[in-house]
């Protein structure tokens, strides 16, 4: 019974007289027991609840962070990714990247340039679609043995490496393999380029090369090209056949040192008075009626020498030598002037005589 309802102690709610207990107790007293429990639940809530509320909201900064994390990291290999493609895609050699069995998983715009398949095409396809059929069987036991040793592989252009159009057609290629770990397994990436147009080009300059072999070949007179340290590049056969060498023996020897070593009285020849030396270095022509090459055997042979220049562009790159032999000359030359002489001591005689 709380102090204030006193009144009503002791009667039912009949009228009827009871007996009963009166306690006067003051409010203050209940309300200060009551707010004790109270401040004690909120106080035991309050360190549970609030634990629970910073690991909540930890738990969700962490995911946060992560979650931003994740998207970092997913833009930058999709940016990665991005650049590869472009890489692949704008590479100047078709590049077929293939899974570890041999199927095609990728190719670029260069590869449809070069064998006329989509990239929709390819995919999915073996890579022996592309390889002639005279070579498509041994080419699966060497796509196999490389798969068992993988790294960067030049292919040989000994090998005679060919590709095989969509329409059919073969065509030389140069190919070079590389292997790319990834998580899915190891994929083989290969680089082909088209050697149509370089094996034109080379024959094309093995053809003039001949017909200039053959053009030098056919000169009377030797001709032979050095180098600025004064090495020979080429000779014909002329001037071989002259010197008593072998054309492919004296590329790379030094011609003063092998046949301009000495004067015609067998005297050394400086370097330094050598016509030859000094239409390089001075870079201008010289020519010489009358010296002397030393021959294979040690004999000299009589000769006259015409000295150019040779230029790449403006820049001097050795220089070309023409020499013919003038040992019939040289006896004719010296017929005449027995003769002259001769002719001069009998018409020294007749006049004697006549006096």
């Amino acid at each position: 019974v709380v102090k204030g309802y006193a009144q009503k102690k002791g009667v039912d709610d009949s009228g009827a007289l009871r007996w009963g207990i009166l306690v006067l107790v003051d409010r203050s007293d209940i309300v200060t027991s009551i707010r004790g429990v109270v401040v004690r639940v909120t106080l035991v809530g309050a360190g549970i609840i609030l634990p629970m509320f910073g690991i909540l909201f930890w738990s969700l900064s962490r995911m946060e962070s992560a979650l931003v994390a994740g998207e970092a990291k997913q833009r930058r290999l999709q940016v990665a990714e991005n650049k590869f493609h472009r890489l692949v895609e704008f590479a100047p050699d078709a590049i077929l990247i293939t899974d570890s069995a041999g199927r095609i998983v990728l190719s670029n715009q260069q590869s449809e340039a070069i064998f006329g398949y989509r990239a929709d095409q390819l995919v999915g396809q073996p890579i022996e679609v592309l390889v002639p059929e005279r070579f498509s069987g041994a080419h699966v036991g060497w796509r196999e043995r490389y798969c068992q040793a993988p790294g960067l592989k030049l292919m040989n252009r000994s090998q005679n490496l060919y590709g095989l159009r969509r329409g059919g057609e073969e065509f030389p290629v140069q190919i070079s393999l590389s292997s790319v770990p990834t998580e899915d397994g190891a994929y083989v990436m290969a680089a082909v380029r088209d050697m149509t147009e370089p094996r034109q080009a080379e024959a094309e300059r093995e053809r003039l090369g001949q017909e200039i072999r053959l053009l030098l070949d056919s000169t009377a007179g030797g001709i032979f090209g050095m180098d600025l340290e004064g090495c020979c590049t080429f000779m014909n056969r002329s001037g071989a056949e002259m010197l008593g060498f072998d054309t492919d023996g004296l590329v790379g020897k030094n011609m003063h040192q092998l046949t301009h070593h000495s004067r015609p009285d067998g005297s050394p020849y400086p370097l330094d008075a050598c016509p030859l030396y000094q239409a390089m270095r001075m870079e201008r022509a010289c020519q010489v009626t009358q010296d002397v090459f030393w021959r294979r055997d040690g004999t000299a042979l009589p000769v006259e020498v015409d000295v150019r220049p040779l230029y790449h562009g403006k820049v001097c790159r050795g220089a070309v030598v023409t020499f013919v032999d003038i040992t019939v000359r040289k006896q004719a030359e010296y017929a005449l002037l027995i003769a002259k002489e001769a002719a001069e001591a009998s018409t020294k005689a007749k006049s004697e005589f006549l006096a």
